[in-house]
């Protein structure tokens, strides 16, 4: 329920944006038609944004919601601040910066990621930074996104 998550936390949404989101494959046996996993990651981001929106709010503040931030990500990404309606959920699926193209290059995206929330950068008072990745599969870059990883969590334990 995300009505019990921290209020504090920043929520970062990085959705898979590269071809393989539209192309037709097989799983277990089943076919799955051209785009019906992008259309599946629009719909769940249309019932998850507005309940984080929801349950997030700027301290000091209590009518200011807070939106995620939402990064679509192929051979390179773009980056939505405060995203907070199911109907900006629809518009970025529908913008012409965000279509279907290219690889699975998730460790940039990471990388900006962690970088924000090291700096600071999302502003307000965030204790946390939590991200869901949203992917059909494996991303082309895996060794670098575990290295991100894995230095990520080094650094938290040398902070704690």
């Amino acid at each position: 329920h995300l009505k019990e998550f921290d209020t504090e936390i920043h929520y970062s949404i990085v959705i898979d944006a590269s071809a393989s989101m539209f192309n037709e494959k097989y799983y277990d046996n089943k076919k799955m038609e051209f785009d019906q996993r992008w259309k599946a990651a629009q719909k769940l981001m249309e019932t998850i944004i507005p309940k984080i929106a929801d349950c997030c709010v700027n301290a000091g503040d209590s009518n200011q919601r807070k939106g995620a931030t939402v990064y679509f990500f192929s051979d390179e990404y773009s980056k939505h601040s405060n995203v907070q309606t199911a109907e900006d959920v629809k518009n970025l699926f529908h913008s012409k910066t965000n279509k279907l193209r290219g690889q699975t290059k998730l460790a940039c995206v990471l990388q900006e990621i962690l970088n924000t929330a090291q700096n600071g950068s999302e502003g307000g008072n965030v204790c946390g930074e939590c991200v869901l990745v949203v992917t059909d599969g494996r991303p082309d870059d895996l060794t670098t996104v575990k290295q991100i990883l894995h230095n990520s969590n080094s650094s938290d334990n040398n902070n704690n």
